[in-house]
Parts: C-alpha cells; structure tokens; sequence
C-alpha cells in the first residue's frame, strides 16, 4: 500500500469515527433537547392562563410544568410505542398507540393557538417546535427500534454458536465413550479366549455395567488410581465409574428413605 493510500484510510477511518460520535452524541441529546421547546411554549400558556385565573406566580408555575412535562411524555411514549408495535405485528396496538402521538400534536398546538394570552410569534414558533419534535420523536422510536432488532440478532447469533459448541463438546465426549466402550469390550473378548497352557485367564470386567452392585458400591472407598489399576482402565473411566458410584449410592440412600417413610 502506498504512502498516499495509507493517508486516506487513515483519513476515511478519522471521519467515520467522528461522525458515528456526532450521530451518537445527537441521539442521546435529542430525547432531552428536542422537548424543551415544544414543552416551553406550551408549559408557558399554561402558566399565563393560570396566573390569570388564580393570580399566583407559584400555581401558575406548577401547573405549567406539570402540563408542559405530562404532554411531553405522552409524545415521547407514543412514537416509540407505536414504532415497536408495528414492528412487532401488533398492527391495532400500533394504530392505537399511533393515534395518541397524533393526539400529543393536537393538544400541544391547540394549547397553544387557543389561549388568547399567547402572541402570534409564539403560537407560529410553538407550532413549529411541536411538529418538529413529533418527527423526532418518530425517528427516535425507529433508530431504538433498529437496535433492538440488531441486539436480538446477536444474541440470537450468539446463541446458535453456543449451542453449535456444546453440541461438537458432546459429540467429542460421545466418541471418546464409544472409543473406550469398544476398546474394554475388545480386551475382554480377547481376555475369554483359551491362553496357552490350557488355563483360563483371570480377568475383571472393564465395562460398568458388568460390575456386581456390591462391587460398585465398594469403589467409593477407592482412589482414582486405585480404580484403574484394578480394573486396567483408563484415568477418565476410573473418575467416571468413581462418579456413578456416588451417584448409585445417593440414589439407594434416596429410596431408602422415601421407604422407611411410607412405612411411618
């Protein structure tokens, strides 16, 4: 690669990154910013008419906040609710949910247009600011909506190449077993066979389920080392036959004690 080409990957790569920073600062901004407006206009003809109508600076300005942040909440939820359930096939939730943002616009500009103590500059630039901050609203839902989608497509992703590994763990240890099965039933096979001298061999089992219950019983007072040696296994069958070892006794004790308890 040459010098030039370098300079403008590295350039290319500077600029992307910049942007995906200014688009991210921008999305995390908006849900806060964007309302500000919209919710001030409003909030302030509120304000005026209660001030009017009960001639308290501090009523007014309750009531102006509450109004101008219960309206903006219902703006915010409905756009997003209603991208997400159409999304999610949910088509008459959506219409409903849809309906409200259109309702949010309305009041928020009605609000505005029919208190008469608010100027006509100020009822143009609400008017503005409230269209404005429904497309927002709208644009927000849909970039929340894509990175759910994107998120669960991950796991999802994630998911399957857990399972894929799981299932290649299993089938490895499967083998492994069937390796060893064939392998102790082979030597025993080869063990049965008349050695010379016209004597029979002395052979202990190698497969599990040959073993008497007693013995398998009596391999819990064994070492893993002890097992192999005794029964000319591998280290991994002697910490197996180990474990269903305990097992089978945790199991006899289990029904030992439901038994003397159906006795009582």
């Amino acid at each position: 690669m040459t010098r030039l080409k370098k300079i403008e990957t590295f350039f290319d790569a500077l600029f992307e990154t910049g942007g995906n920073i200014a688009l991210s600062f921008i999305r995390r901004l908006a849900p806060f910013s964007v309302p500000a407006a919209p919710a001030f206009f409003f909030g302030h003809a509120v304000y005026v008419a209660v001030l009017a109508m009960a001639s308290s600076t501090a009523v007014g300005l309750i009531v102006g906040l509450v109004a101008a942040a219960g309206l903006e909440s219902v703006g915010i939820l409905s756009a997003h609710i209603a991208v997400r359930l159409q999304s999610s096939g949910e088509r008459g939730k959506a219409l409903v949910a849809g309906g409200i943002a259109v309702f949010y616009l309305v009041v928020g500009i009605a609000g505005i247009w029919l208190l008469e103590s608010t100027s006509r500059d100020a009822k143009i630039t609400g008017t503005v600011m409230f269209l404005i901050a429904g497309a927002v609203y709208l644009l927000l839902g849909l970039v929340d909506d894509d990175g759910i989608r994107q998120s669960q497509a991950r796991q999802a992703e994630q998911a399957r190449q857990e399972q894929e590994r799981d299932r290649a763990v299993w089938e490895r240890e499967q083998a492994e077993k069937d390796r060893e099965l064939a392998r102790q039933l082979k030597a025993q096979a080869a063990a049965k066979r008349q050695p010379e001298g016209g004597q029979k061999a002395v052979t202990t089992p190698s497969d599990w389920r040959l073993l008497a219950h007693a013995e398998k019983v009596r391999m819990l007072d064994l070492t893993t080392g002890e097992i192999a040696r005794k029964y000319s296994v591998s280290d991994s069958t002697a910490r197996r036959w180990l474990r269903n070892a305990r097992q089978l006794t945790a199991l006899v004790t289990t029904e030992k004690a439901a038994q003397n308890g159906a006795r009582r």
